[in-house]
């Protein structure tokens, strides 16, 4: 017999958050946010609406809004997680919130392009840094999007 979790739902208050971590949340959540976990050393498995992939070393981990997501077998590592909201991102709000990908991994092969883009997001400081922040996640998002094969979101209650 297989027991369900408990899901959250995670109200954020900040349109974008980033932070370095040494693991990721096992409990199942959803929030209004896009979450993004890009592993810099470490593995885990990772769950987007039942569906269980291993992200490692170098791959990027994509939640799209309202998607459930969560995280087992973390093994001990670094990983940057940064959840936005998609309001941030010019004129993709309606994509990112009526589609989720079909795939939640973008291999290393393919990070390895954008992966100065979120060194820099980190590096981030002073009177403009959200301004700074905001406008490298739309390059960002811009250059990422098109590596995804996206599906229409089923609406459920």
């Amino acid at each position: 017999m297989r027991l369900l979790k408990q899901v959250y739902f995670e109200s954020k208050k900040n349109d974008f958050e980033i932070m370095k971590t040494n693991s990721l949340s096992p409990n199942p959540h959803f929030h209004n946010q896009i979450e993004l976990v890009y592993v810099i050393n470490g593995q885990s498995v990772a769950f987007a609406d039942q569906k269980k992939t291993a992200i490692k070393t170098g791959e990027l981990f994509f939640a799209f809004p309202n998607q459930i997501h969560y995280y087992e077998k973390s093994i001990i590592g670094k990983y940057i997680v940064i959840i936005f909201s998609p309001e941030i991102i010019y004129g993709m709000e309606d994509m990112l919130y009526n589609n989720i990908p079909k795939s939640n991994i973008l291999a290393e092969e393919k990070m390895q392009n954008f992966v100065n883009i979120i060194s820099d997001i980190l590096k981030a400081e002073g009177d403009f840094s959200h301004t700074i922040k905001v406008g490298l996640m739309n390059q960002l998002l811009a250059n990422i999007l098109p590596e995804f094969e996206l599906k229409p979101r089923i609406k459920t209650n």
